[in-house]
């Protein structure tokens, strides 16, 4: 973050996702469960995709047993943009930390295996963000707003007007 974020900054995240489990373990869930929840749910899942307009839509389910590649190459995707904006020499501003959301929440479930269409609800909300920020580029979020609404037509209602 080019020192101007604080390290302990980035571990906020962290504790908040700790405070908001509290609740549940108080309630009774193991404290296992809560904090490995979505490691395990990869467990459960024996498809490449579920709903989600990504990559996987294209790649039989039958390559289910590749996927670890397809995480290895989400992680260096993202890793491969924060080293380079990292080394570059570009001031960080808040366009370009627009930019970089954008790409970061359309880039993560468009590549990383077992996404469900909710992971893309991200995106459709920076889009919007990045359309002000970029008044070229208004068709961004006005796709990624009707492939939002086209993906949840078809969970609401099971009809599918256009195939993934």
């Amino acid at each position: 973050m080019k020192s101007k974020v604080k390290l302990r900054y980035l571990f906020l995240s962290l504790s908040v996702y700790l405070v908001l489990l509290i609740p549940a373990w108080f309630i009774g869930r193991p404290l296992g469960d809560l904090l490995l929840i979505y490691f395990r749910q990869v467990g459960y899942y024996d498809r490449l995709t579920w709903n989600a307009p990504n990559l996987y839509q294209w790649i039989p389910n039958h390559y289910y047993h590749w996927y670890p590649l397809g995480i290895a190459f989400t992680v260096f995707a993202v890793l491969a943009v924060a080293v380079f904006v990292y080394k570059s020499r570009v001031n960080i501003t808040p366009s370009l930390l627009v930019y970089l959301a954008t790409y970061a929440t359309l880039i993560v479930p468009f590549f990383l295996p077992k996404m469900h269409d909710r992971y893309f609800f991200p995106a459709s909300v920076i889009a919007i963000v990045f359309a002000f920020y970029f008044p070229k580029y208004w068709y961004t979020s006005v796709v990624l707003g009707l492939v939002s609404t086209l993906v949840t037509f078809s969970i609401l209602h099971g009809v599918t007007p256009v195939p993934l």
